[in-house]
């Protein structure tokens, strides 16, 4: 319900949205295993994403996920599209010239 009214909000509010949207998916995270559920929390960081101020909400609370519930291949699979990885230059792969 809060992810349908979230674009509706006056800009100055949006801020206030984002502890909510945290606790709520941190909740629904931790409760429920699958694909499926996996893909809604995407789409509810995609909605977060493109409020004012978002996209560093959702880089942080997926990095939290990532570093949590690492053991889910699945979600990691779906958190890959919503913000991929950056790696250090030092670690990235090297790439081979034939």
């Amino acid at each position: 319900m809060l992810s349908n009214y979230a674009g509706r909000f006056p800009v100055e509010y949006t801020r206030d949205l984002f502890p909510l949207f945290i606790s709520a998916l941190k909740w629904y995270a931790e409760k429920n295993i699958g694909r499926q559920y996996y893909e809604r929390i995407a789409g509810i960081l995609g909605k977060i994403r493109r409020l004012e101020g978002g996209g560093k909400v959702v880089e942080e609370l997926v990095a939290k996920f990532r570093d949590k519930y690492s053991r889910r291949r699945a979600m990691m699979e779906v958190l890959k599209d919503q913000v991929p990885r950056h790696y250090p230059r030092c670690c990235r792969k090297k790439e081979t010239v034939n």
